[in-house]
């Protein structure tokens, strides 16, 4: 699995105006070990030269299927899975920027199924060697998925990035918001989302943040209600009491949304 998301078969290299390559990219790179390019600038107008980079859909699909697959091994094989926890969150990193949105997602999928899986392992177990590890992971993955959730513009992997953070709330409860700036990013982005702030919820005619989108309308009140599911779940991991304050500051901004959904139901 992870020779196929090393794997660059199937990438297609597209040229300016038919523009010819003047070296093999592997060939040079052979040549070149141990050797500093004489013709620096002639490599760096060869690269000026790519138009961009295509890549077929069976092998997207693989990659895909490759990261799915590493979460459901994360997911199952428990203490047996704990030598591969870190080269799978770094692989889940490496494409977290892909451009195809099914790599992008799994990648997502990826690092916070490695969050919540190596939690069970200490938890359950009381590995303590992996117990560094994981503030390590959450370090990187918390803060990434959330701004995954406010800039990107697909609102399919904002709605993923929105349900696995909720799956690791509900999982590591408190322990996910221990760290105040976590906890304060997360209110936030609730708010962004309930408001309509995010990247792929502005109105892609003049750039600007909107009250009434109205494209993919199915989508947006999806990305809404995955927003308000982490509520629920941000009062348990906190308890009743000192989620009241925020309960009443959210309270004005889900009692029309709610309204909305029921209207669109009728």
């Amino acid at each position: 699995m992870f020779e196929t998301l090393d794997s660059t078969e199937g990438m297609t290299t597209e040229y300016k105006n038919d523009s010819i390559p003047r070296f093999d990219l592997d060939d040079s790179v052979e040549e070149g070990k141990g050797e500093e390019s004489d013709d620096e600038d002639e490599v760096l107008g060869d690269y000026e030269n790519i138009e961009g980079i295509t890549v077929e859909n069976g092998y997207l699909e693989e990659k895909g299927d490759a990261l799915a697959s590493l979460c459901e091994l994360a997911d199952n094989m428990a203490t047996h899975f704990v030598p591969y926890y870190e080269d799978t969150f770094g692989y889940g990193l490496k494409l977290v920027d892909y451009t195809a949105p099914l790599v992008r997602r799994g990648s997502i999928l990826c690092m916070t199924h490695v969050c919540v899986a190596l939690h069970k392992v200490i938890h359950q177990n009381n590995f303590q060697d992996e117990s560094a590890m994981l503030p390590k992971f959450l370090a990187v993955c918390v803060p990434l998925v959330f701004d995954v959730a406010r800039s990107d513009k697909d609102r399919e992997i904002v709605c993923c990035a929105l349900e696995c953070v909720n799956e690791m709330l509900k999982e590591m409860k408190g322990g996910l918001i221990a760290d105040e700036v976590y906890f304060d990013s997360l209110v936030e982005l609730v708010k962004d989302v309930l408001q309509h702030k995010t990247a792929c919820q502005k109105d892609s005619e003049d750039d600007t943040f909107c009250d009434d989108v109205e494209d993919d309308s199915e989508l947006t009140t999806v990305l809404v209600d995955f927003a308000g599911s982490i509520l629920p779940s941000l009062a348990t991991a906190m308890g009743g009491q000192k989620f009241t304050p925020y309960f009443k500051n959210f309270l004005p901004l889900i009692i029309p949304k709610k309204v909305e959904s029921e209207v669109r139901e009728v």
